[in-house]
C-alpha cells in the first residue's frame, strides 16, 4: 500500500496525494474508496502510471494538463494566469526546452525557457496572458520544443511534446439600465423646487460573472460632464455590493437638491469611473424622463388682528388672520398653530388647525376664538409650524400681537388703603428685551432681539437708476455676485457698481438707537475654494467689511453685524459695494431696537371712586430715574376704552385725574454707560 487516508470530503473539494515512484513499481495503480454519511459503496479504479521510457533519453508528460489559476471564474475582461506542471519521465536531464502556450493556434503569452529539468523531476510553469480571451470555448495547447542541432537552420525546432485542453471563457459583466424602466415620483403637474425626487430604474447585468461594488450616480445637465446630484445623507453616489449574472435589480435614487426652476435634464449613470471592468460601456447611461420644477413658494402671514386687545378674565379673544401662498401649484397639508403665550414666564397654550390643500397664488383668511386668561400677554399665529412643507424662505411664517390683561382693582383697593404695590404684576406685562429678576423687578437684557425678526429681501427695496449694469434673476454661480433678487456681474477686478437699497422700517420715536444686521448666504465654492468679503454702509455711515470666513461657507444663512445706529423715520438705507471671492446672496435685514420696553396690564379702578391717584416709579437710579416712564389713562366708551395720550413721568411720578376708570404704564429702558436700568417697583398712591 502506497498511502491510506481518511478525511471529511466537502463538496467541490480536491485532494492531491504524492508518493515515491520508481522502476520497481507496477505499470498501474489501483485506487479504492468508500464513504459513510452518506453511505458510498466500495469502488475501485485502475489508473495507468507513466513509465520511464528506457529507450528515450527525455520524455515529458503534463499529468494535470494546463489550467487557469486566476481568476477563479475567468471571463473575457480578465487577464488570465495559466499553470502547467511538467514532468520529465526520461532517463536524462532535459535542457534548454522552450515551453509555449497557444489558444486556438495563437500565442497567449511569452514563451518560457525550461533551462534544466532532471530525470524524474517536475516543474510548474506560470503564464500570464497578453490580453483577455474572447468569451466561449478555447483550445489551449502547451508545446515543448528545442533547437534541432542536426541542421544549420536555427529556426528549425524539434517538438518534444504537445498537450491540449479545452476551456470555457465566460462573458464579463455588462451593466445596463433596462430600457424603458426609468420612472420618477413626479406628478403630471410637476413639483416645487427643493422637493425630493425619487428616480427608479432596473439595472441589469448581462454578463456571466458577478459585477461587484457597482456605483450609481445621477448627473444633471450632461451625462458625462454634468453635476453629480445630491442623494440621501449628502452622498453623491450609491453602491451595490454585488450584482449576479443575468439578473436585474431595482435601483432607487433620491435626488435631494432638485432646486432649479424649469425642466431639468438628468441621467442615471452606472460605473462612471469604470472601476468595474465591463465588456461594453456604451449602455451605462439612461435619461430620466422630463418633468417640470416649479418655483418653490412661500407662506406668509399677511395680517393678524385681535379683538379685543384689552382682555378680561374668561373673555373670548377673536383672532383674524390672513396668510398668502405664492406657489403656483396647490400645497398641503398645511399645519397652523395659534394660541396664547407669555415670553417672560414661558407659559403657552396653543391649538392646531390643518388645511388639507392651499390653492395656488392665493391669500386665505382664517378666524379662531380663544378663551382668555390673564397669565398670557400675546397672541401668535404660526403657519407651516411643523415645517413639513418646504419653503423658499421660512421668514414671515409667524406674527405676534400683544394683548393686555384687564386687572380690576376693586378688591385690591379699600377706603382705608392709600398705597398699592403693582410690582406683583410684572410677570403679566408685555415686555421686549427685558427679563424678570428673581425676587422682584425687571431689568434690561444683555442682548437685544427684534420683535419683527428678519425682514426678507424684496424687489421693492431697490432705489431706481442706481444700477448701471444688467440686472437679472438671482444666481450663485461662480464669478457672479448675487444680491437677492438682483444679480450684478463682477468685473475682472471683482468689483461692481454699489447697490443702494431702502428697507422699510418704522422707527419708534421712543427708541433712538438700533443694531443692524445683514442676513446673507455665501456660495460654497469659488475659484478653488477661495473666500472673500463685501462691504455694507448704513445710511451715511462708514462702510462695514463683511468677511466670508472659511468656517461659514456653505452654512445656509450668516448674520453679519453692521453696527449700532441712530435711526429715524420709516426706512433705513443700505449701500452694498465691492465683493471679492465667494458669491453673496442677500436674504434680508434685521433691525433691533437697543432698548427694552415694558407695558403694563390695564388697571380698572372701582366705578364708585373719585379719588386722586399718583403713579410712582422706583428704579436703580435713586431720586433720578435711569429709564423713561409714561402713563396713559382712559374711560369706558361704546367702542371700548377711550384712551388719552401718553403722559411722561416727571421725576418718576404721574398724577391721574379724578374719575379715571382705566390706567396703563410703560417703561422704556436704554443701555447706559456703566449702569443697566432695573425697574424695582411701581406704586399706586392715593392723594390726600
Amino acid at each position: 500500500s502506497l498511502f491510506r487516508d481518511c478525511c471529511l470530503f466537502a463538496p467541490g473539494m480536491t485532494r492531491r496525494y504524492a508518493f515515491p515512484w520508481g522502476e520497481n513499481l507496477a505499470e498501474e495503480i489501483l485506487l479504492r474508496w468508500e464513504g459513510k454519511k452518506p453511505e458510498i459503496a466500495l469502488q475501485s479504479v485502475h489508473y495507468a502510471l507513466p513509465r520511464i521510457n528506457l529507450g528515450s533519453p527525455t520524455r515529458f508528460i503534463l499529468p494535470y494538463g494546463v489550467r487557469i489559476t486566476s481568476p477563479q471564474l475567468p471571463s473575457d475582461i480578465d487577464t488570465l494566469t495559466f499553470a502547467a506542471e511538467i514532468w520529465n519521465t526520461g532517463v536524462q536531464s532535459a535542457e534548454d526546452v522552450r515551453v509555449s502556450l497557444y489558444s486556438d493556434g495563437e500565442p497567449v503569452a511569452q514563451p518560457q525557457l525550461l533551462s534544466k529539468l532532471p530525470s524524474g523531476g517536475k516543474r510548474e510553469m506560470i503564464f500570464t496572458s497578453k490580453q483577455p480571451l474572447s468569451a466561449g470555448e478555447h483550445h489551449l495547447t502547451v508545446r515543448l520544443d528545442r533547437e534541432d542541432h542536426t541542421v544549420t537552420d536555427t529556426q528549425r525546432r524539434i517538438v518534444l511534446h504537445e498537450q491540449s485542453e479545452t476551456v470555457r471563457i465566460a462573458q464579463g459583466p455588462d451593466l445596463e439600465f433596462v430600457p424603458g424602466s426609468v420612472t420618477t415620483n413626479v406628478p403630471e403637474e410637476g413639483i416645487v423646487a427643493r422637493t425630493s425626487v425619487i428616480v427608479r430604474a432596473l439595472l441589469r447585468n448581462n454578463g456571466e460573472v458577478p459585477a461587484r461594488n457597482v456605483t450609481i450616480q445621477l448627473l444633471v445637465d450632461d451625462p458625462t460632464t454634468g453635476t453629480e446630484a445630491l442623494m440621501l445623507n449628502e452622498e453623491r453616489a450609491m453602491s451595490i455590493a454585488e450584482l449576479p449574472p443575468k439578473e436585474a435589480v431595482p435601483v432607487e435614487v433620491h435626488w435631494e437638491n432638485c432646486n432649479d426652476v424649469g425642466s431639468p435634464k438628468a441621467w442615471l449613470v452606472v460605473n462612471r469611473t469604470r472601476t468595474q471592468k465591463e465588456t461594453n460601456y456604451d449602455n451605462n447611461v439612461i435619461a430620466v424622463p422630463p418633468f417640470k420644477v416649479r418655483q418653490l413658494g412661500d407662506f406668509r402671514v399677511e395680517s393678524l388682528d385681535v379683538a379685543p386687545q384689552e382682555c378680561e378674565q374668561g373673555s373670548t379673544v377673536t383672532v383674524a388672520c390672513a396668510f398668502s401662498s405664492d406657489a403656483d401649484i396647490p400645497r398641503g397639508p398645511l399645519d397652523i398653530e395659534y394660541g396664547l403665550r407669555n415670553p417672560l414666564t414661558g407659559l403657552s397654550r396653543s391649538e392646531h388647525d390643518v388645511i388639507a390643500s392651499v390653492p395656488p397664488l392665493t391669500t386665505s383668511s382664517l378666524c379662531y376664538h380663544l378663551r382668555y386668561e390673564p397669565a398670557f400677554t400675546e397672541v401668535f399665529v404660526n403657519i407651516n409650524s411643523n415645517r413639513e412643507l418646504e419653503e423658499r424662505d421660512a421668514g414671515g411664517d409667524e406674527q405676534v400681537t400683544p394683548i393686555y390683561p384687564v386687572l380690576p382693582l376693586a378688591e385690591r383697593l379699600s377706603s382705608e388703603k392709600t398705597k398699592l404695590d403693582l410690582s406683583s404684576d410684572f410677570e403679566r406685562t408685555v415686555a421686549y428685551n427685558v427679563e424678570l429678576i428673581p425676587g422682584g423687578g425687571v431689568r434690561l437684557r444683555d442682548t437685544f432681539t427684534s420683535s419683527s425678526g428678519m425682514i426678507p429681501a424684496s424687489p421693492a427695496w431697490a432705489v431706481s437708476d442706481n444700477c448701471t449694469q444688467k440686472v437679472s434673476p438671482a444666481s450663485d454661480t461662480d464669478n457672479l455676485w448675487t444680491v437677492a433678487p438682483w444679480l450684478i456681474e463682477a468685473s475682472r477686478l471683482e468689483s461692481c457698481t454699489p447697490l443702494k437699497l431702502r428697507v422699510p422700517f418704522e422707527c419708534s420715536p421712543l427708541i433712538y438707537s438700533y443694531d443692524v444686521y445683514l442676513h446673507a448666504v455665501s456660495s460654497n465654492n469659488y475659484k478653488g475654494g477661495r473666500v472673500g468679503k463685501f462691504t455694507v454702509a448704513v445710511g451715511e455711515g462708514e462702510p462695514v467689511s463683511c468677511d466670508i470666513r472659511p468656517d461659514v461657507r456653505g452654512v445656509p444663512v450668516q448674520r453679519y453685524y453692521l453696527g449700532r445706529f441712530e435711526l429715524q423715520g420709516c426706512s433705513v438705507d443700505l449701500k452694498i459695494a465691492q465683493t471679492t471671492g465667494s458669491a453673496v446672496l442677500i436674504k434680508g435685514v434685521e433691525i433691533v431696537p437697543t432698548a427694552g420696553v415694558v407695558t403694563s396690564p390695564v388697571y380698572e379702578f372701582p366705578t364708585s371712586g373719585g379719588d386722586l391717584w399718583l403713579v410712582r416709579f422706583l428704579d436703580n437710579g435713586g431720586n433720578a430715574t435711569v429709564a423713561q416712564y409714561r402713563v396713559r389713562y382712559g374711560n369706558r366708551s361704546a367702542k371700548g376704552i377711550e384712551w388719552q395720550e401718553w403722559k411722561d413721568a416727571v421725576k418718576g411720578e404721574v398724577h391721574l385725574p379724578k374719575k379715571t376708570e382705566f390706567m396703563q404704564w410703560q417703561a422704556i429702558m436704554h443701555p447706559r454707560q456703566g449702569l443697566k436700568p432695573v425697574l424695582k417697583q411701581v406704586v399706586l398712591e392715593k392723594m390726600r
